[in-house]
């Protein structure tokens, strides 16, 4: 966690001008893009101090995305990944 309290993200999100609606879908869009660049739900739970549980009915509840659709879309991605790349012969 970061240190922050909740009092203190409301006074920066006042000064900011960024209402509580915008704070949450931008979270959620983070959390989402990290579960999709292969973060694990427990990792992401983590660094926001929040229960795996919270991050996984937060997406769903807010924007209908699953942990399966998440790890598939990771999961092409890192294949791509591995496409492009040379393979290593080993000798043994």
């Amino acid at each position: 966690m970061c240190g922050l309290n909740k009092s203190d993200i409301a006074l920066i999100r006042l000064e900011l001008g960024v209402d509580r609606a915008e704070l949450t879908r931008r979270r959620y869009a983070h959390w989402r893009r990290m579960l999709t660049s292969g973060w694990s739900l427990d990792a992401v739970a983590h660094v926001y101090g929040v229960k795996p549980n919270s991050v996984k009915l937060g997406l769903w509840n807010a924007e209908r995305i699953s942990l399966v659709e998440a790890k598939k879309k990771s999961l092409l991605q890192q294949q791509a990944l591995w496409k492009g790349t040379p393979r290593k012969k080993f000798s043994w």
